[in-house]
Protein backbone atom coordinates (compact mmCIF):
# COMPACT_ATOMS: atom_id res chain seq x y z
CA UNK A 1 0.00 0.00 0.00
CA UNK A 2 2.69 2.40 0.58
CA UNK A 3 6.60 2.89 -0.91
CA UNK A 4 8.88 5.08 -0.67
CA UNK A 5 11.36 7.12 -3.31
CA UNK A 6 14.70 9.18 -2.89
CA UNK A 7 13.79 12.57 -2.70
CA UNK A 8 15.13 13.99 -6.12
CA UNK A 9 15.03 17.31 -7.74
CA UNK A 10 12.28 16.17 -9.79
CA UNK A 11 10.30 16.31 -6.92
CA UNK A 12 10.57 19.79 -5.79
CA UNK A 13 7.77 21.13 -7.86
CA UNK A 14 5.44 18.73 -6.13
CA UNK A 15 7.37 18.95 -2.42
CA UNK A 16 6.92 22.87 -3.07
CA UNK A 17 3.49 22.68 -3.17
CA UNK A 18 2.55 20.52 -0.63
CA UNK A 19 4.80 23.09 2.12
CA UNK A 20 2.62 25.53 0.50
CA UNK A 21 -0.40 23.91 1.70
CA UNK A 22 -2.09 25.90 4.37
CA UNK A 23 -2.20 22.93 7.23
CA UNK A 24 1.72 22.89 6.57
CA UNK A 25 2.16 26.68 6.86
CA UNK A 26 -0.28 26.47 10.42
CA UNK A 27 1.54 23.74 11.67
CA UNK A 28 5.17 23.36 10.02
CA UNK A 29 6.74 26.21 7.89
CA UNK A 30 4.48 28.72 9.69
CA UNK A 31 5.20 30.73 6.09
CA UNK A 32 5.01 30.07 2.39
CA UNK A 33 8.09 29.14 0.94
CA UNK A 34 9.43 30.14 -2.06
CA UNK A 35 11.51 27.83 -4.59
CA UNK A 36 14.77 29.20 -3.95
CA UNK A 37 13.96 28.55 -0.17
CA UNK A 38 13.06 24.73 -1.02
CA UNK A 39 16.25 23.95 -3.57
CA UNK A 40 18.60 25.97 -0.48
CA UNK A 41 17.07 23.32 2.02
CA UNK A 42 16.42 20.54 0.42
CA UNK A 43 19.65 20.64 -1.60
CA UNK A 44 21.72 20.25 1.35
CA UNK A 45 20.02 17.13 2.37
CA UNK A 46 20.19 15.42 -1.21
CA UNK A 47 23.86 16.93 -1.08
CA UNK A 48 24.86 15.04 2.34
CA UNK A 49 25.55 17.94 3.40
CA UNK A 50 22.87 17.86 6.45
CA UNK A 51 22.81 13.95 6.98
CA UNK A 52 19.12 13.08 6.55
CA UNK A 53 17.74 10.97 4.55
CA UNK A 54 14.37 11.79 2.83
CA UNK A 55 11.38 10.08 1.06
CA UNK A 56 8.44 10.60 -1.42
CA UNK A 57 5.46 8.72 0.31
CA UNK A 58 3.29 7.11 -2.26
CA UNK A 59 0.20 5.26 -1.58
CA UNK A 60 -0.78 3.23 -4.36
CA UNK A 61 0.79 4.96 -6.49
CA UNK A 62 -0.08 8.14 -5.65
CA UNK A 63 2.52 10.64 -4.38
CA UNK A 64 1.15 11.69 -1.09
CA UNK A 65 3.53 13.09 1.15
CA UNK A 66 7.22 13.34 2.39
CA UNK A 67 9.27 11.45 5.19
CA UNK A 68 12.39 11.63 6.75
CA UNK A 69 14.95 10.79 9.00
CA UNK A 70 18.41 11.12 10.30
CA UNK A 71 20.59 9.42 13.15
CA UNK A 72 20.36 11.65 15.93
CA UNK A 73 23.80 11.39 16.78
CA UNK A 74 24.70 13.34 13.63
CA UNK A 75 23.32 16.53 15.72
CA UNK A 76 25.48 16.61 18.81
CA UNK A 77 24.02 19.64 20.15
CA UNK A 78 20.10 18.73 19.45
CA UNK A 79 21.04 15.22 20.90
CA UNK A 80 22.33 16.78 24.12
CA UNK A 81 19.11 17.94 24.48
CA UNK A 82 16.71 15.28 23.32
CA UNK A 83 18.95 12.47 25.41
CA UNK A 84 18.71 9.90 23.69
CA UNK A 85 21.43 7.08 22.22
CA UNK A 86 21.37 5.53 19.26
CA UNK A 87 17.79 7.46 18.27
CA UNK A 88 16.34 7.85 14.71
CA UNK A 89 14.43 11.02 13.96
CA UNK A 90 11.41 11.05 11.91
CA UNK A 91 9.16 13.30 10.11
CA UNK A 92 6.09 13.03 8.15
CA UNK A 93 4.91 15.48 6.27
CA UNK A 94 1.06 14.80 4.46
CA UNK A 95 0.93 17.61 1.74
CA UNK A 96 -1.52 15.95 -1.09
CA UNK A 97 -4.95 17.18 -0.21
CA UNK A 98 -7.36 14.75 0.23
CA UNK A 99 -4.72 12.41 1.86
CA UNK A 100 -4.14 14.46 5.41
CA UNK A 101 -6.08 13.93 8.68
CA UNK A 102 -7.06 10.72 7.62
CA UNK A 103 -5.27 8.17 10.30
CA UNK A 104 -2.82 7.27 7.96
CA UNK A 105 0.81 7.92 9.90
CA UNK A 106 0.39 4.87 12.02
CA UNK A 107 0.52 2.86 9.01
CA UNK A 108 2.99 5.20 6.89
CA UNK A 109 5.29 4.75 10.15
CA UNK A 110 4.75 0.59 9.93
CA UNK A 111 5.70 0.37 6.25
CA UNK A 112 8.73 2.76 6.39
CA UNK A 113 10.18 0.89 9.33
CA UNK A 114 10.02 -1.89 7.57
CA UNK A 115 11.01 -0.84 4.14
CA UNK A 116 14.38 0.94 5.40
CA UNK A 117 15.16 -2.25 8.11
CA UNK A 118 14.86 0.29 11.55
CA UNK A 119 13.78 -2.27 13.65
CA UNK A 120 15.31 -2.33 16.89
CA UNK A 121 15.67 1.22 17.23
CA UNK A 122 14.18 4.10 19.09
CA UNK A 123 12.34 6.61 17.09
CA UNK A 124 11.21 9.83 17.97
CA UNK A 125 9.76 12.49 16.52
CA UNK A 126 9.82 16.51 17.17
CA UNK A 127 6.33 18.28 17.17
CA UNK A 128 5.90 22.07 17.72
CA UNK A 129 3.68 22.58 20.93
CA UNK A 130 0.94 24.26 18.86
CA UNK A 131 1.00 21.36 16.39
CA UNK A 132 -1.95 19.25 18.03
CA UNK A 133 -2.76 17.16 14.90
CA UNK A 134 1.25 16.16 15.01
CA UNK A 135 1.32 15.21 18.17
CA UNK A 136 -2.34 13.38 17.95
CA UNK A 137 -0.77 11.48 15.04
CA UNK A 138 2.04 10.32 16.51
CA UNK A 139 0.53 9.48 19.88
CA UNK A 140 -2.12 7.48 17.77
CA UNK A 141 1.33 5.40 16.12
CA UNK A 142 2.32 4.48 19.13
CA UNK A 143 4.98 7.37 20.27
CA UNK A 144 4.86 8.77 23.81
CA UNK A 145 6.10 11.82 25.35
CA UNK A 146 9.48 11.74 26.26
CA UNK A 147 10.57 15.57 27.24
CA UNK A 148 10.25 18.76 25.93
CA UNK A 149 12.99 20.39 24.80
CA UNK A 150 14.39 24.01 23.28
CA UNK A 151 15.52 23.22 19.50
CA UNK A 152 18.11 25.87 18.57
CA UNK A 153 18.17 25.37 15.07
CA UNK A 154 14.26 26.50 15.26
CA UNK A 155 14.30 28.79 17.98
CA UNK A 156 11.19 26.80 19.56
CA UNK A 157 10.22 24.68 21.89
CA UNK A 158 9.16 21.27 21.22
CA UNK A 159 7.70 18.03 22.36
CA UNK A 160 9.53 14.98 22.19
CA UNK A 161 7.81 11.74 21.12
CA UNK A 162 9.68 8.00 21.32
CA UNK A 163 8.58 4.05 20.17
CA UNK A 164 10.72 1.46 20.70
CA UNK A 165 10.49 -0.56 17.10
Amino acid sequence: MYTFTALQESDYYLLYNWLNEPHIIDYYTHQKLNMEALIERYGLWLSGEIPKQAFIIHENEVPMGLVTYYQLDDFEDYQFEVDLENAVGIEVIIGKEGYYYKGKLPMIIDAFVKEKELSSKILFAACALDNSPAIKAFKKAGFKFHKEVFNVLVRDMEQIFIKEV
